[in-house]
């Protein structure tokens, strides 16, 4: 298996809605970046999982949610500074165009209102409540849920996953602890000019789910660090992306997970950035034995090849 993943998590308002000081124009370019990662994908065709948050398949709503276990409080946001941003709420019309695209997109899972499910506060109750909403929020389009991808990832309740037929999840790279503010600025420069990011080996975990890691997040580099490297190289990411994806044609078999949010595509530099790292995995693709496969689908390809026992899972209707 030598597999370039691309997974994107479709947040819109969502992502930011529990933080005190939401960034605006993370906000604000969440659609047009949206839109714009669905056209790039389209030139190239070039497959995708797009993990979406499961609110983002309503039409409308009373924007409390009184009934789910973390209460109306969680949804504060929503039915108050937000009540007149449905372009924040709701994606309905963004789904529509990943399901239109003539390529075939795979649509996946990013729990219903962006709760880490690794946070103290996320109970089993929790957990499960945003599953089956997300699922129920998602069935006009007939497309079951089969890979999921925890909000900022933080890794918890796998077994829910696996009781509501999910295959499979995104799991965390390797990363660099216990360094300063600007020993972590340095540290981005210097692997995003040096060091190759890794091609990952899938796992089975005890639930059956395929673990399939993240390699690369796109935008690691940005702003004031992305600034200081393009002073001296060239786009540092498209240099990483390159270096991976030579590791991956030339190395040892694996697959190489690169993975964004929409709204990190905020100017031209960043639709730039997109289009070359698309180009280049378009040009392997045609020149080596390289596969653009959705997590779904590598997923599949390794329950097959390692047979597990199937997890327990219960109806979804």
């Amino acid at each position: 298996m030598r597999t370039l993943v691309i997974s994107i998590d479709a947040e819109l308002g969502w992502g930011f809605h529990d933080l005190a000081d939401p960034p605006a124009d993370r906000l604000e370019n969440g659609r047009s970046g949206w839109l714009t990662l669905i056209d790039l994908l389209d030139t190239y065709n070039l497959p995708a999982t797009w993990a979406i948050v499961g609110h983002l398949f309503l039409s409308d709503c009373d924007g409390f949610h009184s009934q789910h276990p973390l209460g109306s409080e969680w949804f504060e946001r929503e039915h108050s500074s937000w009540i007149t941003r449905p372009d924040l709420r709701f994606g309905r019309d963004l789904i529509d165009d990943i399901v239109a695209s003539p390529v075939e997109h795979e649509i996946g899972c990013h729990t219903f209102s962006h709760v880490e499910f690794g946070a103290d506060y996320t109970t089993q109750d929790v957990a499960r409540a945003e599953v089956i909403e997300s699922i129920r929020a998602a069935q006009s389009y007939e497309t079951p849920f089969e890979s999921f991808v925890f909000p900022r990832n933080n890794i918890g309740h796998r077994d829910i996953l696996a009781e509501w037929g999910f295959s499979c999840y995104r799991g965390t790279q390797p990363r660099s602890y216990g360094l300063s503010r600007a020993g972590r600025i340095a540290e981005k420069i210097v692997h995003s000019t040096i060091s190759a990011p890794p091609v990952v080996t899938p796992t089975i975990d005890e639930y059956g789910l395929v673990n399939i890691p993240a390699s690369l997040f796109l935008f690691t580099i940005d702003n004031r660090p992305r600034d200081v490297a393009n002073a001296i190289w060239n786009d540092p990411i498209v240099t990483q992306v390159d270096r991976g994806i030579k590791n991956l044609i030339e190395g040892e078999e694996g697959v190489f997970h690169i993975w964004l949010h929409p709204n990190n595509i905020r100017d031209q530099r960043d639709v730039d950035r997109m289009d070359a790292i698309f180009d280049l995995i378009s040009t392997a693709r045609s020149k080596h034995e390289l596969t653009v496969k959705t997590m779904g689908q590598v997923a599949a390809e390794y329950h097959t090849q390692n047979n597990p026992q199937p997890p327990t899972q219960v109806d979804r209707r």
